[in-house]
């Protein structure tokens, strides 16, 4: 399944990336789609600050697993750095390596794209369980 929704470059476009992420995820057996929803508002928050517009946010699931796209024109890649206790940003690029299960960055054809992947463990079978006699 493949969503998209393009946004300009406007503060208000993070509210509404995060309402169409949960909106979409809502219908899908992604059991951490809050964790989608909070890395996909720090990528169109660094797109929004960053980047040029507009913004493209590809959502593309495939069985349990998620892939987020966050496309902006802006070609220059986002910086990894080190925050301060006291700054009020500087920690959404670590957040993404976190708790991404892969993430990156590519040349898109007018921009870049930052994305990032969730992936759920698939159900247990009965022979990977251990068992206690």
């Amino acid at each position: 399944m493949l969503s998209n929704a393009r946004f300009d470059c406007v503060p208000a476009s993070v509210s509404a990336a995060r309402s169409f992420t949960r909106d979409v995820l809502v219908k899908l057996p992604i059991e951490e789609s809050e964790t989608a929803v909070l890395l996909v508002s720090e990528l169109v928050t660094n797109a929004v600050r960053y980047g040029l517009g507009p913004i493209l946010l590809t959502l593309t699931v495939h069985g349990n697993s998620l892939r987020c796209e966050v496309t902006d024109a802006n070609p220059a890649a986002p910086c990894l750095k080190e925050a301060a206790a006291d700054d009020e940003s500087g920690r959404g690029m670590h957040m993404l390596h976190e708790l991404s299960h892969r993430c990156g960055i590519r040349p898109a054809r007018h921009g870049k794209t930052v994305w990032f992947e969730l992936e759920e463990a698939p159900p247990a079978r009965e022979s990977d369980i251990d068992l206690i006699r």
